[in-house]
């Protein structure tokens, strides 16, 4: 601010100086646009390849090739997926609440340590495909029963803990099923079948 103000008490005689500069200053300017946008439109071209190549890349996680994976030290196995208005704990206790208009994804799954030391398991996520759109479904329900959810406490080396994780999912969604087991590696599905 202090210099504006000195600019402007200036006589006009002390500017002189600075309007001969104007002019190479300008065109510097103009040089340095046409060199940015050259710049632009040579990103632009590694963007539209990323997007082909990101579609690419979705399609490859929604189509896994197995059941099982490796993910983090352990080996996890979707063994079987099936959709139920109730889960059927042997206490109704236990039993999450049904809501109109939704249902329960059951994921029968399995982690293997398969490292050296003690490694905690997590629920991850399940996608559905159906009619080109993909929805994601990562809370689980939680049921206070022995075999369902993941482990509070980690799991020791070749030690393998047989769980079932609880989606709530709409009622009339129907579709392929694809497990991603750890958000943390968002590379890596497993097949669950269909429903």
């Amino acid at each position: 601010m202090k210099l504006y103000t000195a600019i402007l008490s200036m006589p006009l005689a002390h500017l002189t100086g600075v309007m001969k500069k104007v002019p190479s200053q300008l065109a510097f300017c103009g040089l340095a646009f046409v060199a940015i946008n050259a710049w632009a439109d040579v990103d632009k071209e590694n963007f539209d390849k990323t997007v082909h190549d990101d579609a690419a890349y979705q399609k490859q996680l929604l189509n896994p090739k197995s059941n099982s994976a490796n993910v983090g030290g352990l080996q996890v196995v979707a063994n079987g997926c099936v959709a139920r208005r109730k889960i059927g704990t042997l206490n109704p206790v236990l039993e999450p609440q049904s809501w109109a208009g939704s249902r329960f994804l059951i994921l029968n799954a399995s982690f293997k340590n398969i490292s050296t030391t003690s490694r905690y398991p997590s629920p991850g996520s399940v996608m559905i495909h159906k009619g080109g759109r993909t929805y994601k479904f990562d809370k689980v329900e939680m049921v206070g029963g022995d075999g369902f959810g993941v482990a509070v406490e980690p799991i020791n080396p070749l030690i393998t803990y047989h769980t079932k994780l609880i989606y709530r999912i709409p009622a009339d969604l129907t579709g392929r099923i694809v497990w991603q087991p750890d958000e943390r590696t968002a590379d890596v599905t497993v097949s669950c079948g269909s429903i």
